[in-house]
């Protein structure tokens, strides 16, 4: 509840409905965990289906929190230096970044755009995740999620992917995002947490 009224060209009532699908994935998480901890596998195939889905309902919530973790805020514009040296490196300037980031945003399908920092080599780059559990890399940090189901934009944005991109984008907090960045480079990653 924190965003709300905070964070501009965003509905309070888009990001209520966004909170109740949040709390689901919580819910369902916290659910399965508590099942697959009960250490109850008499029923194979109840448990095998819980195991399978631990994944979509555990990384539907973190996303969610990178997502609105990263989300206004004060010192929204206080970006790492180094972090803008990383982007200039990778993708030329931070404009050729955006671009890329809002295009892996809009490509066709529901999931989430990524800027993710690879631990062993350092570099940055965009992806799409795919619903919650397809596309993940392993061994990468990721820096920033932009959400791109439609219940995080159809209520208000209708189908002007473009324009939902650009406002989120106006709406990072870059002081959190480097924080993230910083915590990648010195090997204490650790997510936005609620």
């Amino acid at each position: 509840s924190f965003l709300l009224g905070k964070v501009k060209g965003i509905d309070d009532k888009l990001l209520k409905v966004h909170f109740k699908l949040y709390e689901g994935l919580v819910g369902a998480t916290n659910g399965a965990l508590k099942y697959i901890h009960s250490q109850n596998t008499k029923n194979m195939v109840e448990f095998s289906a819980i195991q399978k889905e631990l994944a979509l309902f555990y990384n539907g919530m973190r996303l969610h929190e990178l997502y609105f973790g990263v989300m206004c805020g004060e010192n929204m514009d206080a970006m790492d230096e180094n972090l803008v040296k990383d982007i200039n490196q990778y993708f030329g300037s931070y404009k050729t970044w955006e671009k890329n980031f809002i295009e892996t945003g809009t490509i066709p399908g529901v999931g989430f755009a990524a800027l993710c920092r690879d631990k062993t080599s350092g570099m940055l780059f965009n992806t799409w995740i795919n619903e919650f559990n397809t596309g993940q890399i392993v061994g990468v940090d990721i820096l920033l999620v932009m959400d791109m189901w439609e219940h995080a934009y159809i209520c208000q944005f209708e189908l002007d992917l473009n324009k939902y991109a650009t406002t989120f984008m106006n709406n990072v907090n870059w002081s959190v995002v480097s924080k993230m960045y910083n915590d990648s480079v010195t090997n204490k990653y650790s997510h936005i947490m609620f």
